[in-house]
């Protein structure tokens, strides 16, 4: 595939940018012609940005197959922050995938893993070819690429397409977001954005995070989207993250053409 020189020199600038403050790998892809950019194979510490994704193990593997109910209760046993909630009790895996995906929080994505971590979720993952983004007892927030979490959700897209209740309603979850970056560099659009979002700050810079990944669609055309970064969470650099497609820039996404087509 192809790009004009006006789209890489926006890319190239706002990724030199980001890179001042943390490594970043990033894939764009359009959904319907395959072309699409990767920049870095990268792994990049992915914090919450792995929440929607996990939701989708959940109701894909699980749900979908009869071993689990939406309305099964799951023990709060993980508590992250004790201001948010979910902090001892049991819940449906409903509400706790719901307060994953929408709030981001922490113990209820927990207690989700906690639950379902050996129901099969490395088979599940690898099978996907997100082998980056297995369970380790260190963390329940993989450290991944842009590629691996670019990989799960084409299978996001692909499984809503499926058209069952429960996959419509996890892509409902993707939609109502409370921070997205990527949302946020595509105001004034008429984008819309189906994504989670990951951000940390740590004395140890393997942890940060500013991260962001999902399907935009625009202008008639569905693009799958992820850009992960290692810089600290700050709100300058959300705002880089959100410039990888900046309103003042071309459009990041028309401009991309099926290999073979002139770039001009």
């Amino acid at each position: 595939p192809k790009v004009s020189s006006a789209h890489r020199a926006s890319v190239e600038s706002a990724l030199a940018a980001i890179e001042e403050q943390g490594s970043v790998s990033m894939v764009l892809v359009d959904a319907q012609t395959g072309s699409g950019l990767a920049i870095s194979d990268l792994v990049v510490y992915g914090a919450s940005s792995f929440k929607a994704l996990y939701s989708m193990y959940v109701c894909e593997s699980l749900v979908e197959k009869g071993e689990v109910s939406l309305d099964d209760y799951c023990a709060v046993n993980w508590v992250a922050d004790s201001s948010g909630g979910y902090s001892g009790g049991s819940y449906p895996v409903y509400e706790l995938i719901e307060a994953a995906v929408i709030y981001s929080n922490n113990n209820a994505y927990g207690a989700l893993r906690d639950a379902f971590d050996f129901e099969g979720f490395d088979d599940w993952v690898t099978g996907l070819g997100a082998n980056d983004a297995v369970y380790r007892e260190d963390s329940w927030f993989p450290t991944y690429a842009a590629r691996s979490s670019a990989r799960l959700w084409s299978e996001m897209l692909a499984y809503v397409g499926e058209g069952s209740e429960t996959a419509q309603w996890l892509w409902d979850l993707t939609g109502q977001t409370t921070v997205s970056f990527i949302r946020d560099g595509l105001e004034g659009l008429d984008a819309v954005v189906h994504n989670k979002a990951g951000w940390c700050s740590d004395s140890d810079p393997s942890y940060n995070s500013v991260s962001d990944a999902g399907v935009v669609d625009l202008d008639g055309r569905t693009y799958i989207m992820s850009i992960m970064t290692g810089m600290p969470d700050t709100e300058s650099n959300r705002a880089l993250v959100g410039q990888l497609r900046d309103g003042r820039s071309p459009n990041c996404c028309g401009d991309l053409v099926p290999s073979g087509s002139d770039d001009d």
